[in-house]
């Protein structure tokens, strides 16, 4: 499987992200973090080994974040901006719990409280929607292979995590990446019942009802990992499931999409 090289990869997802997020935020009133956030009331945490690198500004001055809570085994996996407060998810070990972890400056974090909905399900991707956050994660509440279901949870404010909904029900599917678009969630992933394995992509316009797009040859033999919004539209990356060669997705809306032509430049790149 491949899950866990995943995990590897979004780690470092999580610094690019969370140092995107802080470039593109800075001067920008709308996401400015400031301590008015509903959720900067969690304890503090205190000093740990873990880190993180972020840039206050532009790319440039990076800063190791310490101070994050004691989590062997564990993992960040992406990071997202809810009005004025960063949310980290992740998961404590590879079957869960899901981790949230809140931030209003990007350098002192706060752990929320555990959820019993996030208890097995280690989480991949966070979201902030019209109403609320959406994360996603793998269920694992079995015994067998953590990767069977991939299912959404919500939250609005400053409220509990609760369980959305299944975006996958055939088992072996799972969730990398997903984003709102103002209009549709997209998510992203793989799955691993066609051999060799095959890109997927569900989509949702409330994150309760999900859509799995059909796939052919357009997603065969590929993983997804990741998914970005440009002002021409959708463009997602991934690679060959052994990894010898990245791919690229493009689409104008998030339901349609096409595998763009190989390049040179392609060759033994992952995509993430």
């Amino acid at each position: 499987m491949v899950h866990r090289a995943e995990g590897a990869r979004f780690e470092r997802v999580l610094i690019m992200a969370m140092a995107t997020c802080l470039a593109a935020c800075a001067g920008s009133s709308a996401v400015a973090p400031s301590p008015a956030s509903s959720r900067a009331s969690e304890p503090s945490l205190s000093p740990a080994s873990p880190t993180l690198v972020v840039s206050p500004a532009a790319a440039t001055g990076w800063q190791s974040i310490t101070g994050l809570p004691p989590m062997l085994g564990a993992s960040l996996q992406d990071v997202t901006v809810d009005g004025s407060t960063f949310v980290a998810v992740g998961a404590g070990s590879y079957r869960g719990p899901g981790l949230v972890l809140t931030s209003t400056d990007g350098s002192t974090w706060r752990p929320e409280a555990s959820s019993a909905a996030l208890a097995s399900a280690p989480l991949q991707t966070v979201v902030a929607g019209p109403s609320g956050l959406v994360a996603i994660g793998n269920d694992c509440s079995g015994n067998g292979e953590c990767v069977n279901d991939a299912e959404s949870f919500r939250s609005s404010g400053d409220s509990a995590w609760q369980a959305g909904s299944l975006i996958s029900a055939e088992g072996a599917q799972g969730v990398t990446h997903a984003l709102w678009t103002g209009s549709l969630f997209v998510a992203v992933g793989r799955d691993d019942n066609p051999t060799p394995f095959a890109g997927a992509i569900w989509t949702s316009v409330d994150a309760v009802s999900w859509t799995m797009l059909p796939g052919g040859s357009t997603f065969a033999d590929s993983l997804i990992s990741g998914v970005a919004m440009t002002k021409a539209g959708l463009v997602a990356v991934g690679s060959t499931p052994n990894g010898d060669r990245g791919i690229i997705w493009t689409s104008h809306d998030g339901r349609t999409w096409t595998r763009q032509a190989d390049q040179a430049d392609f060759a033994n790149a992952d995509m993430f």
